[in-house]
């Protein structure tokens, strides 16, 4: 006996072997499968290694519930020999017991691969996410000082606070959204690159842009209506913080004529005659 299983490869009930034993017998190909399992089951709880099965067709036939099987098996190939000195060939290679240890020693094998294997990386990133992504949090970094028994603490106490704010102020608190910004993130297009509002905000401030706010949204709004950002559904639109990091908003407009020029809502009207239509 070689244990409570046996291995069947998922591809044996389309084997020609199968196909060719259903067609003596006369029944289906699933029934032929079955019957051909029943038996190797019985052989592998019999039988070291699939040889010298003394028994004789007939037990065969009975065993698994069809006249003719056990004959019918030799003439494809999966059983040989005589009556009290049957054979199984090639039964060891996948059952028995030297054929089950190989099986197991490869599945642990294979198991062992499988946990060193290094998962593959996500998608690298766009190299200007990255190093804006860094810009953002670098303008976030900002150094902390132990404040000693600050007002209402206890004797002793230690308090994490910002060293670059006034009165000790926490560092987690954030700063206040100036309408600027406010107005800058309302405007800016809504997609799946639309992220990191609260690092956004502390780069604004970091770097002082609330004084440039009408200029940003001046142009941001030409950005908006650039073919860059209006092509394949916005596929090209920037993340917020490499924009606003790279001062893009001072990028020159597009001369008339050249790429991802545009015309204003008053160019559009002179160019096709619109307003002195409405003054007539």
């Amino acid at each position: 006996m070689a244990g409570d299983w046996i291995k069947v490869e998922i591809a044996t009930p389309d084997k020609p072997e199968i196909v060719k034993l259903a067609s003596l017998l006369g029944i289906d190909q699933d029934s032929a499968f079955g019957k051909c399992v029943r038996f190797w089951m019985w052989a592998d709880q019999q039988t070291r290694n699939g040889n010298d099965l003394s028994v004789t067709t007939i037990f065969i036939d009975r065993l698994v519930a069809l006249p003719g099987f056990a004959e019918n098996l030799k003439k494809v190939g999966w059983l040989a020999g005589e009556d009290l000195t049957l054979r199984i060939p090639n039964f060891d290679r996948h059952n028995g017991k030297s054929g089950k240890t190989r099986a197991l020693t490869r599945n642990r094998v294979q198991s062992h691969r499988n946990a060193d294997v290094t998962h593959e990386p996500l998608a690298e990133k766009r190299r200007e996410d990255i190093r804006e992504e860094s810009s953002v949090l670098a303008a976030q970094e900002e150094p902390l000082a132990l404040e000693l028994n600050p007002p209402g603490a206890h004797k002793g106490a230690v308090q994490a606070t910002d060293a670059s704010k006034p009165n000790g102020q926490a560092k987690d608190e954030e700063p206040v959204e100036p309408p600027g910004f406010t107005e800058f993130w309302l405007r800016w297009p809504t997609n799946s690159r639309k992220v990191n509002r609260a690092g956004c905000l502390r780069a604004w401030v970091s770097r002082k842009l609330e004084s440039e706010a009408n200029s940003i949204l001046a142009g941001l709004r030409r950005a908006k209506e650039s073919i860059d950002w209006t092509k394949e559904q916005g596929r090209f639109i920037p993340l917020p913080a490499t924009w606003m990091n790279q001062r893009r908003w001072e990028a020159p407009k597009p001369g008339k004529g050249k790429p991802g020029w545009l015309p204003t809502f008053e160019e559009a009207q002179a160019m096709f005659g619109l307003g002195k239509e409405a003054q007539a």
